[in-house]
């Protein structure tokens, strides 16, 4: 089953729109997928849909909040204390 490249961006497109916003459709068997694009199917899945729509999963915004937010509190575990209240 070989495909442009093209036609192959194209239904990955679809597959992947389609988990992401839980609409149910799906034009290829997911078993004959590989397990690396399984992986990212579900990580797909996990993000959900945009905000203010009916998408199953978390929202995309919450996610990149929650990215976000992680980042400045990594961040801020390697900052020096500088008032002197520890040492």
């Amino acid at each position: 089953m070989g495909f442009s490249p093209f036609n192959s961006f194209r239904y990955a497109i679809f597959q992947i729109t389609s988990v992401m916003t839980a609409t149910g459709f799906a034009s290829t068997d997911f078993n004959m997928w590989k397990d690396s694009a399984k992986i990212l199917v579900l990580s797909v899945m996990f993000i959900g849909g945009c905000a203010g729509s009916t998408g199953g999963g978390m929202k995309v915004v919450r996610f990149l909040l929650m990215l976000n937010m992680q980042g400045e509190n990594s961040s801020n575990l390697f900052i020096l204390d500088s008032s002197g209240l520890f040492g």
